[in-house]
């Protein structure tokens, strides 16, 4: 017991930092370790990787993930706390604030004491700070709702030759448009397909978020929704639901060829929103405040022909 009693005496005062990557498992996992950890939560911090400046006189752990550990942490904010607070946490674990971690943290320490007030405490920093995370992340994916465009390329859908007659339940791409998915399947046959592609840049990590609109909008077609930051995609094969895929290096230059295409379609809306704007009318600054610059790099009728 005295043993016991010294050890914590000589961590008192000492910081340890949790570090983990930037996945929503991962992060869940970080808190779940940080939590049972039993370090007291004024001597805890929560950091993401990699770190670039180390503290001194700190003792650093890296969490790796555990679907597990992540599931307790989700399951328990939705029970002892509230569906919108994990809503909010949710969120806000897809900014791209390097505090958000310890911020999350902070805010369901709160919320595993309070319970689903905590949402409404708008005195309480950690809960603010949350909320603004959140609202940023959702007003994020709200623009790019509205500014994705996609481009129609040439794909096939695999389809077996008994059931031809139906629809197909995988859709893959031609090697020379982006990375080819290996049928070993004798049976199987290619049916020619449009597979809609679209490039995207936002700050937070709003791909999955996005592609739920898409998801719902378009169930039986084809598409991909790619996240050129962070090289990874929203596919939605048609008539089924979309997943998250990492993409290789190879595949972001393939797939990075298909901006470059276009149709009678893409330049029809070109004309369109050349044409319909009223020139006397043309106010730059406003157009910049509505939709600012780094928004338009993949959207169509920005795009000048190279």
């Amino acid at each position: 017991m005295e043993t016991e009693i010294q050890r914590r005496l000589q961590q008192e005062g000492k910081m340890t930092i949790y570090t983990c990557g930037e996945t929503f498992e991962e992060m869940m996992t970080c808190v779940y370790e940080a939590w049972a950890g039993r370090r007291g939560h004024a001597n805890v911090k929560l950091q993401l990787e990699p770190v670039e400046q180390p503290e001194l006189f700190c003792e650093y752990i890296s969490v790796s993930a555990d679907a597990k550990k992540a599931e307790k942490v989700v399951r328990a904010i939705r029970q002892k706390i509230s569906a919108e607070a994990y809503r909010q946490v949710f969120y806000a674990a897809m900014s791209f604030y390097p505090d958000r971690l310890d911020a999350i943290y902070r805010f369901l320490i709160l919320g595993f004491a309070c319970g689903a007030g905590v949402t409404k405490m708008f005195s309480e920093p950690s809960v603010m700070r949350v909320l603004e995370l959140s609202r940023k992340a959702g007003n994020e994916m709200h623009y790019f709702r509205e500014f994705t465009r996609f481009t129609a390329i040439d794909g096939y859908e695999t389809v077996q030759a008994s059931d031809a007659g139906r629809e197909g339940a995988e859709t893959d791409f031609d090697a020379d448009e982006s990375c080819a998915v290996q049928n070993n399947d004798a049976d199987a046959q290619r049916v020619s397909a449009k597979v809609y592609v679209a490039h995207i840049e936002p700050k937070c990590n709003i791909a999955a978020l996005t592609a739920n609109h898409f998801a719902d909008r378009m169930p039986s077609e084809a598409w991909m929704i790619i996240d050129d930051n962070r090289r990874i995609a929203a596919v939605h094969p048609k008539d089924q639901p979309f997943y998250m895929t990492v993409l290789t290096e190879e595949e972001m230059q393939k797939l990075a060829e298909t901006e470059r295409r276009g149709d009678i379609f893409t330049e029809l809306w070109k004309e369109f929103f050349r044409t319909i704007g009223i020139e006397q009318r043309r106010n730059a600054k406003c157009q910049r405040n509505m939709m600012p610059l780094w928004y338009r790099k993949h959207v169509t009728e920005f795009l000048t022909a190279e």
